[in-house]
């Protein structure tokens, strides 16, 4: 009698770094390499690639499981979700020919500002992303993500009638600005 044991294979996952952060717009390359001690060297059919979009206490599917090849990348949206609580995570699984597999994880957080609305008197109101907010307001947001702000021509506080005249970055009344 011979017993022996199948084991799962080794993964060298050197993209992205393990410490790497992202700003909306980046392209996040992702590549491996696997070896199995029955198999040897594994191509990309034993690879399986995910990306999840984290929320918050929740998720989103991003990229459904792929499999067929040792890498590739992926474009961090500039609009949608507009919460700073965010961020990616990158799943890998490798299935060596007996079906034994190797899972690995890789969290990909994002680089955040800390942004000011603020009016010349207090108290008036704004738009952040179409929800209204009063001056000064101050939110986190992800690097370079699009958000829309929106001053109102005219508006009236305590019988006083303000009018608009100018974003400090010299946009419209109603424009879309990329988080700093």
């Amino acid at each position: 009698l011979t017993v022996t044991v199948n084991q799962a294979p080794v993964i060298d996952w050197p993209l992205p770094d393990p410490n790497i952060t992202y700003h909306a717009g980046d392209t996040i390359t992702y590549q491996a390499t696997a070896t199995d001690p029955q198999d040897g060297a594994l191509d990309g059919s034993h690879f399986t690639w995910q990306v999840d979009f984290h929320h918050d206490e929740h998720l989103h599917p991003f990229i459904s499981p792929t499999t067929g090849a040792t890498g590739g990348t992926f474009v961090i949206p500039r609009v949608g979700e507009t919460s700073s609580n965010t961020w990616y995570r990158l799943l890998l699984t490798v299935t060596d020919n007996d079906g034994n597999s190797t899972h690995m994880e890789r969290d990909i957080f994002p680089k955040k500002s800390k942004i000011n609305l603020v009016t010349n008197v207090p108290g008036l109101s704004l738009n952040l992303d179409g929800a209204p907010v009063e001056a000064p307001h101050h939110f986190i947001g992800v690097e370079h993500f699009f958000r829309e702000i929106e001053a109102p021509i005219s508006e009236t506080l305590n019988g006083t009638t303000y009018f608009f005249q100018g974003w400090s970055d010299g946009g419209a009344a109603d424009h879309t600005i990329s988080t700093p």
